[in-house]
């Protein structure tokens, strides 16, 4: 459950502002006692909310910061709509944990009840793994320790992660690693998490005593990348991009040399690994063993290495392997040189599914036997007492024997990692005398800081430069009881630098420093001492005095009281309701001797409709928030129901007898279409409305509206004439079809042409703008009475004809009167012409 939630009450503001719950307790530590204030004047009783689960006793869990539906990140958290910690009965002997996870957000953790173990002890930890999910390195299980002492304080780094299984595994895949307990270990409690998105299943964990620790598996070094992803087989400058760090994801359980690993490299991706410079004059053997387990693209593999010769065409940097069998291991091997001494990388691309295995560059001089490629096994090396980082690993020689690889670049995103190691030292005494010696090779650029060791933080050793074969350096110091020595890989580039024979001695040949050679000691185990990893018992929640419709249960976990002892098992209800098929829950009989109940709860998640049922009836909330049920009722049932995802605990019942109305206390109200109506008086005690006859609301008087989409969205609802309330609203997307009107910008006049605009009279957006013609002048006595322009056409009447004519003759008159008139035609017809 939501470890700060919010209070939830039916129906009421005001029953919300009585009701106050305080904080739960540390989330690793469990519920401690909550309060609750009731509504005035009720009286209050929990009602249980438990549950169990069988196989899941000796377990607890929290989430952290998964998301909400609004997409709000929900802190520490005993439940979620995302994250679902079950058993099953299909493990792998049995029943198992069986990790949910439906969305990539947010952490889940599963850890152990504290188990006792002794002090300065290996445990050698192991556990089955199946995940049900994509094939990608962000779908994992992952290992941790929570060591604590005699009081439970913890120590050590509860959070770093100290083994993973990555990606998606269809069978039970076994998985071990190592955990050595300090001087003052009192207990231990092993955390699981499941990181991604996809079914995760656990069985048979057991942790048992050893005599020495395991391999540790470090991919430092070798990168993997998809061409989905624009990685290529670059070798050079560019090699790194868009490629990221080898993974478990990528190592398969099978092997050609017996360690039940080997990588992986499916259709489309690309593994890389760099290593020293080569030398022209030397010979090489490039070497591994493969199988093709899964038929691809062109079911082949490239190698590429640049200033090698290994290819027999005119690019003699790529070498094609085509085939392959699925069942038995098929060996690879060619002698190469090299050329130019510029090399420092490999790229594998394939073309199938191909795991492959024992993967070797080994000079075949006599005097130089030399293996280059980092963890060529996929297995790791015994690095017990070790520290470490960056850009280190360890390569196998071909006696068995290890180097130690520290390195700088790397065809990954942790390019310029400068590796480093520590080496374990004990037993060295104040104010003596020790001898410091090792070999070491760097064959890159003369200029790279190639060697660098620290003594207790001061340098004792800085070389710049190539040692192209093993190279000795020795280092008299006087100790000071609690040494630490370390040695740090070049300043730059995909060089690495190799170290051997590190040994610290005194006069007499003692050697100080232990596991020097990285040889594991033949394991011998105890017992096991986990009493929590086969999950027996019933895998299902059984709910306590609660029923259930839909989906929905009583989820939850017992704390450890081994340290809490006042920790409280922590169960909520959980519901998984929709709209079409809501979820409900529903609690046995609960007597009752009062006719008033309020309700109340934590909620975490989600809303609930909370009722009472009385028999067959069920009986909602008034508007008070208040359930009043029928005269003579002597028990009740609790309903809460929910059509989304809804958490909630911490239940309470209150109920109420109303004081009796005061004389002439009573008022009458209509109903209307927004509230109730009837007599009612006011209660002195719980100070709410209290009704003697109820009049239900009246019905709304309702008007259709509908609005056509334009540009703008259109609507059908119906619309209440009284109260204005809007009901049965259906949206009706705009179609984005703009209704223009012509807007003048300018308007034309008879010497300049005007401007008009499209606008949309329903949202205003502005359209197209176009030109309004010159308007024409308006002549008058032959000049604009606009503009004052003149009329090019415009003729005035010849008055001396008429003073030397007179009057003689009515017809030549009428034949004067009628040329002018055809003149005036013509004039007309010319202009309209024009």
């Amino acid at each position: 459950m939501k470890k700060f939630g919010k209070t939830g009450i039916i129906a009421s503001a005001a029953l919300v502002a009585a009701l106050s719950v305080s904080s739960l307790a540390s989330v690793m530590a469990g519920a401690q006692e909550e309060t609750t204030v009731v509504p005035k004047g009720f009286e209050s009783e929990a009602v249980d909310i438990a549950g169990a689960n069988e196989a899941l006793l000796g377990w607890q869990y929290y989430f952290y910061n998964d998301k909400d539906a609004a997409g709000n990140d929900r802190g520490f958290s005993y439940e979620s709509e995302n994250l679902h910690v079950l058993a099953t009965e299909n493990g792998r002997t049995g029943n198992a944990l069986h990790l949910k996870r439906e969305k990539a957000d947010g952490e889940l953790v599963m850890y152990s009840y504290a188990f006792d173990v002794k002090a300065e002890q290996n445990y050698i930890i192991g556990a089955f793994v199946k995940s049900l999910c994509a094939q990608t390195a962000n779908n994992k299980v992952t290992f941790k320790v929570k060591e604590q002492g005699a009081n439970g304080s913890v120590i050590g780094d509860e959070h770093a992660v100290l083994n993973s299984v990555d990606g998606r595994r269809d069978n039970w895949t076994e998985t071990t690693f190592s955990y050595k307990t300090s001087t003052s270990a009192k207990t231990l409690v092993l955390k699981i998490c499941a990181e991604g998105v996809g079914d995760f299943y656990v069985d048979d964990i057991t942790v048992k005593s050893s005599n020495a620790g395991v391999n540790t598996k470090t991919y430092r070094m070798q990168g993997i990348g998809k061409v989905s992803d624009k990685a290529t087989d670059e070798v050079g400058d560019a090699g790194k991009n868009n490629m990221n760090v080898l993974t478990a994801a990528n190592i398969y359980a099978d092997s050609s040399d017996g360690d039940n690993a080997s990588l992986l490299v499916n259709d489309g991706e690309i593994f890389k690994t760099n290593f020293s410079m080569l030398e022209a004059s030397k010979k090489y053997k490039l070497s591994f063993k493969y199988k093709m387990i899964e038929a691809g693209s062109e079911n082949r593999l490239s190698i590429r290495m640049n200033y090698c010769k290994i290819g027999e065409t005119s690019n003699n940097f790529y070498v094609n392997i085509n085939g392959g069998n699925a069942e038995d291991w098929t060996e690879y091997t060619l002698d190469f040189t090299a050329e130019g001494e510029a090399t420092f990388g490999m790229a594998i691309t394939a073309y199938a599914k191909y795991i492959i295995d024992e993967l070797k560059i080994t000079c075949l001089e006599d005097d130089d036997n030399m293996q280059f490629i980092v963890n060529s096994s996929f297995s790791g090396a015994y690095l017990e007492g070790y520290k470490f980082g960056d850009n280190f690993n360890v390569a196998k020689q071909e006696d068995g024997t290890f180097v130690f690889v520290a390195g700088n670049g790397s065809y990954d995103s942790t390019f310029g990692g400068r590796g480093y190691f520590t080496i374990p030292v004990v037993g060295l005494t104040a104010g003596e005398e020790y001898t410091l010696s090792y070999d070491y090779r760097f064959n890159g650029a003369a200029w790279v800081n190639s060697v660098v060791t620290y003594l207790n933080g001061s340098e004792i050793m800085n070389f710049t430069g190539t040692a192209k074969t093993w190279t000795v350096f020795s280092k008299k110091f006087v100790a000071a009881g609690n040494d630490e020595i370390k040695f740090y890989g070049p300043s730059y580039y995909y060089w690495p630098t190799y170290y051997r024979n590190i040994r610290v001695t005194d006069n007499k040949g003692n050697v100080y420093n232990i596991n020097p050679d990285l040889v594991a000691p033949d394991v011998v185990l105890g017992e096991n001492e986990f009493p929590y990893g086969t999950f027996e018992g019933n895998v299902n929640y059984v709910p306590q005095d609660w029923t259930f419709e839909g989906e929905g249960n009583i989820y939850g976990l017992v704390f450890d009281t081994r340290w809490e002892a006042g920790a409280k098992p922590d169960w909520k209800i959980c519901l998984y309701g929709t709209e079409e098929v809501p979820a409900s829950a529903i609690s046995k009989e609960i007597a009752v001797s009062k006719r008033t109940l309020a309700l109340g709860y934590k909620a975490y998640t989600g809303s609930v409709k909370v009722s009472a049922l009385v028999g067959d009836t069920e009986i909602e909330a008034d508007e008070n928030g208040f359930i009043e049920l029928p005269e003579g009722t002597e028990s009740v049932r609790l309903r809460f129901t929910a059509t989304e995802y809804a958490a909630f605990k911490k239940l309470f019942l209150g109920t109420h007898t109303h004081a009796a109305p005061a004389e002439g206390g009573t008022t009458t109200e209509e109903a209307t279409c927004t509230k109730i109506g009837g007599t009612f008086y006011y209660c002195s005690d719980c100070e709410k409305n209290v009704y003697i006859e109820k009049i239900p609301m009246l019905p709304h008087d309702l008007e259709h509206v509908h609005e056509d989409a334009t540009c703008r969205d259109g609507v059908d609802k119906d619309v209440c004439k009284v109260c204005h309330g809007e009901f049965n609203v259906t949206v009706l997307p705009a179609t984005g079809e703009h209704v223009y009107e012509k807007e003048i910008l300018k308007e034309a006049t008879c010497t300049s042409n005007g401007t008009e605009q499209d606008v949309c009279k329903v949202c205003g957006s502005k359209g197209n703008i176009s030109v309004i013609p010159k308007k024409p002048h308006d002549y008058k006595d032959g000049k604009c009475t606009v503009c004052n322009a003149e009329d090019p056409d415009y003729k005035p009447a010849d008055s001396e004809d008429g003073k030397k004519g007179g009057c003689k003759s009515s017809v030549s008159g009428g034949a004067i009167a009628l040329g002018g008139l055809i003149a005036a035609a013509f004039v007309i017809g010319k202009r309209k012409k024009d």
